[in-house]
């Protein structure tokens, strides 16, 4: 439907142009006397919409319909003066000379006061609360051109440029949908950097950036905690658009901070924010990673600007733009090993407010980046259509890439008889991040007496996946033996697929359906230990993948060659959402088989080993599986693309062969083989500290995919092989798929093993020092907003996920240094893995276990990191020049912790305590370092 929406759009659009004649002016913007270029200089029609803005060598191209011809062009710089021109006189090539016009403060008075720079700045935000991000339309489109660059070692590595429009309806609440009318894309080489910049909108940098400035309400929202906090002194007084502005500031080494303010009606013309380290300051970035590699990552650039203008008297979003600079610092050879580049920029070209018509939204959220797409191109689309002029740099490259891909009507190969359902329903879940929990949360987190009453034994799942429409239809056969004696059960099936037959023993059952839930009707009652099977018959759309608030079951999505690659992915809201089951994880099957049929080009992959291959009629191919250990249902996986199967052998710790197999994308094969070389030093060490691998007999897979997820015996590490990726999804082999949790409420107990057992391997293979480099990198993510334990009973998963992976490994970490014995510490981790084996855990089991094993109690200290927000503070401060005191604050009174760093020892209490000398400062690194506090010395 979106691409069939697309191509309407560009034929709409096309008609449009071809309905009036056009102007086009090309031309270079330069600073008067020294000739210098200017980039991002505006270029617009005044008092119109219709603009564009310099690149980067500072030429433009715009063009100009002729019922503007009456019109006046308008080109200016902020500190410039603006240069006006009769477009009905412009020629076809101009050069545009711009004067300096500089201000002297104490030459300018506004009504005869002096005002403060937080007192310009205070009105302004004031002006922007009251006027709603100025705005105002009931209902608006926001037309503009969006460019995406990436580079990796100065040498381009992908461009991407598209149309956008943008529909809102309140300007206050962002943006509401987007449709991309066209694309058009260089993406040479297989490069990924968006390990770097981690967004909720799964990687799409375009949402990032509308998010951040598509109107001033963020800036005035998020004030008190944001940069914009720091005390601004006023810079200058200069011109921008021929309007008299303050420059605010706040200036430093390390950042520029910047907002242009009318002097007279207060408006913001635009914000810019400017982070910068040194290229070798590992130790300064202002984001910061450890890779597998012992190399430490981070930007050494941010640099953001938004920018907004006037358009009938009404401020409006004009060109925004943000870049990165990244660099790997190697930590063993102590020199930047690598570096990559990113930057986007939109540009918002036309405003309309009036006669809009209904439209779509593009389904933007469901993407992991917008690079990543393979998209039609129509040169004829972008005749007439303003963008941002191509740098000669880029411009090769550019037109290579559309030279080589013919022109299309607007829809892509797979696309042209793709008929997708309706949407599927909203769901009726709460805000989990709120605590508001629904009765549909509270029926699909409890054990009900109609899911108790049974216990699954073995599922055999037979789907046939139409990848064009995608359409599931299939069959879920369950067997079960009953608990306790009953007439009814329930399964649960997303509410979006209709079942088209359910039975027992080839009789057709009743059955009455709430929300997710199926309530199934037996004629008698079932007998107590007793085994049945039922077969349930459906078809329809899975729901779609929704990251921001972890619910969905599948992504449909298209390789770089344009070939379906889509997989299953049930973490949170469970198997129900493509699959009937008994979606409570507490319940898992002693064994499944899954049969897979797809087109017979594409290979199907699923958990287990593959038993056969069967020709389905002339032009399909069913994949068949078996899974011989107990799997939890969320891990029960599809994964379908133009894979090419790789084979090795691997011994196991106790001397048993193990079949690896690896599956990437074929044109990927040599990036694939290159960054799984790791996997057998990989195992190794898990084993050497986890145990043997725990499903041998289903074989151990590593699949490329869409979206990384540890599908047991089956581990799907995303599009890009990430080391790390594949380091934390492979450790839930032990850590979640052999060891589970039976409520989603203990989550953190997979992922903070897991992303523990990542360090690991580091420590392992480049030494324990990078392997706390690597944890303790993770504190600059933790967010400290919820407890890691979440609520039972209401299936309570993924409200800001990131504290149950790095708080949770680092409170492990902090563990193992309390307890100060390698030996023991590691023996215990052993320990759970060998009690809990193909069994469920929880949290008072696993306190209960540490504190059994370890020797003493911990209660205290896992209730305050657990489930609440408290961070322990060791303060240290100066009595006088000689006496020191120190104690433990934000800490319950029964705190105990004793804390270590090289010949130091301190038993601090919530009570002051003297001492006579102050630690230096590797003292508070190494206590940092080795547990989850915060020390400060005053």
């Amino acid at each position: 439907m979106r691409l069939l929406i697309t191509f309407i759009l560009t034929v709409l659009l096309l008609s449009l142009a071809q309905a009036q004649e056009y102007k086009t002016v090309t031309g270079t913007v330069q600073i008067s006397g020294s000739g210098e270029r200017l980039p991002l200089a505006t270029v617009y029609v005044e008092g119109r919409g219709v603009g564009t803005i310099t690149n980067q060598n500072g030429s433009f191209s715009i063009n100009i319909a002729d019922s503007l011809d009456g019109e006046i062009l308008m080109i200016s710089y902020v500190g410039y003066q603006s240069v006006r021109r009769q477009i009905k006189h412009l020629p076809d090539t101009l050069s545009v000379y711009l004067e300096e016009a500089l201000v002297k403060l104490n030459e300018v008075s506004v009504e005869g006061t002096e005002e403060t720079a937080e007192e310009i700045f205070q009105r302004a935000l004031k002006k922007i609360q009251g006027e709603n991000g100025y705005l105002k339309a009931d209902e608006f489109r926001l037309d503009g051109f969006y460019r995406e660059l990436h580079s990796s070692n100065d040498e381009t590595t992908g461009i991407l440029e598209c149309a956008i429009q943008v529909y809102d309806n309140s300007v206050a609440r962002s943006f509401k949908d987007i449709v991309i009318p066209q694309f058009r894309k260089v993406y040479e080489r297989k490069q990924n950097i968006d390990q770097f910049i981690e967004t909720k909108e799964g990687h799409n940098h375009l949402l990032l950036l509308l998010n951040s400035g598509i109107n001033l309400i963020p800036l005035a929202k998020t004030y008190k905690k944001s940069v914009w906090k720091l005390p601004l002194e006023i810079e200058s007084i200069t011109y921008f658009n021929d309007r008299l502005v303050y420059v605010l500031s706040n200036t430093n080494a390390k950042r520029e901070l910047r907002v242009w303010i009318d002097l007279e009606d207060y408006s913001v013309y635009k914000n810019e924010l400017i982070l910068k380290v040194e290229a070798s300051d590992h130790d300064d970035h202002a984001w910061k990673k450890v890779t597998a590699d012992g190399e430490k990552c981070g930007a050494i650039l941010d640099h953001q600007a938004y920018e907004y203008r006037k358009v009938g008297g009404q401020m409006v979003p004009y060109y925004f733009f943000r870049k990165f600079d990244f660099r790997c610092y190697d930590l063993l050879k102590e020199k930047v090993s690598s570096s990559a580049s990113f930057s986007t920029e939109l540009l918002i070209n036309n405003i309309i407010t009036d006669g809009l018509s209904a439209y779509s939204a593009d389904r933007l959220k469901v993407k992991k980046g917008l690079i990543n797409r393979v998209e039609p191109y129509d040169s004829a689309f972008w005749a007439y259509f303003n963008d941002i002029q191509t740098t000669r740099e880029n411009e090769q490259l550019t037109q290579k890439k559309q030279l080589a891909r013919p022109v299309k009507t607007g829809i892509s190969r797979n696309s042209a008889s793709k008929v997708v359902s309706s949407h599927n329903p909203p769901l009726k879940i709460g805000n989990h991040s709120t605590y508001e929990f629904t009765r549909a949360d509270t029926l699909y987190g409890s054990v009900t007496p109609l899911l108790s009453c049974y216990d699954v034994v073995y599922y055999d799942l037979d789907v046939d996946l139409n990848l064009q429409k995608e359409w599931i239809t299939g069959e879920s056969k369950i067997i079960f033996r009953m608990k306790s004696t009953a007439d009814k059960i329930r399964v649960d099936l997303f509410e979006g697929f209709e079942i088209k037959r359910l039975s027992l023993n080839d009789v057709d059952l009743t059955f009455e359906r709430e929300l997710d839930l199926v309530y199934i009707n037996f004629d008698k009652k079932l007998a107590k230990d007793s085994v049945y099977t039922i077969a349930i018959s459906y078809e329809g759309r899975p729901l779609d993948m929704d990251f921001d608030i972890w619910a969905g079951a599948f992504l449909w999505e298209e390789d770089s060659e344009g070939n379906y690659f889509a997989q299953s992915l049930s973490q949170g809201y469970g198997s129900k959402g493509w699959w009937p089951s008994k979606n409570h994880i507490y319940d898992e099957p002693d064994s499944a088989s899954v049969s897979i049929t797809v087109p017979s080009e594409m290979y199907a992959i699923s958990n287990g080993l593959l038993q056969s291959i069967d020709t389905v009629g002339n032009d399909r191919k069913k994949y068949v599986y078996k899974v011989v250990n107990p799997i939890n249902n969320y891990n029960i996986a599809v994964h379908v693309g133009n894979y090419e199967r790789h084979d090795i052998s691997y011994m196991s710790q106790n001397q048993e062969d193990l079949s690896i197999s690896y599956y990437f994308l074929k044109q990927d094969r040599d990036l694939a083989l290159d960054k799984l070389s790791m996997v057998p030093k990989m195992l190794e060490v898990y084993e050497k500290y986890f145990g043997p691998y725990p499903f041998r007999s289903d074989g151990f897979k590593i699949v490329q995919s869409p979206y990384p997820m540890e599908h047991q015996s089956c581990v799907a590490v995303g599009q890009f092989f990430d080391d790390q990726l594949i380091l934390h999804e492979t450790a839930h082999e032990w850590w979640g798929n052999s060891v589970s949790i039976a409520d989603n409420a203990d989550i953190w107990i997979h992922e903070a093993f897991a992303t523990y057992a990542e360090s690991l391997y580091i420590e392992e293979t480049l030494g324990y020092t990078i392997g706390q480099e690597y944890l303790n990198a993770k504190k600059a993510d933790i967010h400290n907003d919820h407890p890691i334990v979440g609520i039972p009973g209401v299936n309570h998963f993924h409200y800001r996920i990131e504290d149950k992976y790095f708080k949770g490994a680092l409170i492990l970490n902090m563990l193992r240094h309390i307890v100060d014995d390698d030996r023991l510490w590691f023996k215990t981790l052993l320990g759970i893995q060998e009690q809990f084996k193909y069994s469920q855990i929880n949290t008072s089991s696993l306190l209960a276990y540490f504190n059994e094993r370890l020797g003493k109690d911990h209660s205290t200290l896992f209730k305050l990191y657990l489930f609440s927000l408290q961070i322990p503070i060791l303060r240290w401060e100066s009595v006088n020049g000689d006496t020191f005191r120190y104690r433990w604050e934000n800490v319950p009174d029964t705190f105990d912790l004793t804390v270590y760093a090289s010949d130091f020892g301190l038993h601090p209490s919530v009570e002051w305590q003297l001492a006579s000398d102050l630690p230096d400062i590797s003292i508070k690194e190494q206590l940092e370092s080795k547990y989850l506090i915060k020390v400060i010395m005053d």
